[in-house]
């Protein structure tokens, strides 16, 4: 019982991913391992002699990014033609934005002095918290994504034949893709547990604010009134307030 017990400790903590580089390499180790981990897991963490699998904290919240990263490319496959996209200057402040963001949001061996720091205390609870938020958030992105469909872009546009979503996640916010990042950021950030999460989560809100501020011109422009409409019944990232 006593190992049992200690090995059920190492699936819940280990040390953090070295940052942006082994998130692609891990990629493939998950991918190609996958079955091997349901196995450990299922009998005690041992596979016919092989050393335990250590899962840890941090490979879990990978795993779910990872998952919304497999189906933005199997979702990208089919997409309509741009019928008008916005300029390389505002795509390159959402890049400029974007990247450090993730890099400060999952590498832990940067050199940040105080934002290494931690803001919440190191507990399981505030993990799972960090965790559930991790995965509603993707959930939520992934969903209005599919619904989204082949209407979807990585660079603000107008499709030809585009149409305007109303339903489902579209109802509650007008942006719900962002909100649903925004909101893994924030559970990755607390299951983390440093400063550096936070302030990840500022660059990228302020990156998809101003993202959705011109997404929603070229809205206006195509949709007219009925996207106006629109605006004035439901908020743009956050239900009720903004």
């Amino acid at each position: 019982m006593r190992e049992r017990s200690r090995r059920c400790k190492q699936l819940t903590k280990g040390r953090r991913l070295n940052g942006a580089i082994p998130f692609v390499q891990n990629t493939a180790l998950i991918v190609s391992g996958a079955g091997d981990l349901v196995a450990c897991q299922l009998f005690n963490n041992t596979c016919a002699g092989r050393e335990p699998i250590l899962v840890t904290t941090d490979l879990a919240i990978l795993i779910v990014w990872i998952c919304v990263g497999l189906v933005w490319l199997a979702a990208s496959a089919s997409l309509k033609s741009i019928a008008r996209e916005e300029p390389l200057r505002s795509r390159l402040f959402h890049t400029v934005a974007i990247l450090p963001a993730f890099l400060l949001l999952f590498d832990s061996h940067l050199n940040a002095g105080v934002l290494n720091r931690r803001f919440v205390p190191d507990t399981p609870v505030i993990w799972w918290v960090g965790f559930a938020l991790t995965v509603a958030g993707a959930a939520i992105s992934i969903w209005a994504r599919l619904l989204l469909g082949a209407n979807w872009s990585a660079t603000v546009t107008v499709k030809q034949d585009h149409e305007l979503m109303r339903t489902g996640p579209y109802a509650m916010v007008r942006h719900p893709i962002y909100s649903g990042f925004l909101l893994a950021m924030l559970g990755t950030a607390i299951a983390f547990g440093e400063i550096r999460g936070l302030i990840a989560l500022v660059l990228a809100f302020i990156a998809w604010r101003v993202k959705s501020l011109i997404e929603e011109r070229f809205m206006l422009d195509q949709f007219g009134e009925q996207y106006a409409q629109y605006k004035r019944e439901v908020k743009a990232l956050i239900p009720f307030i903004l």
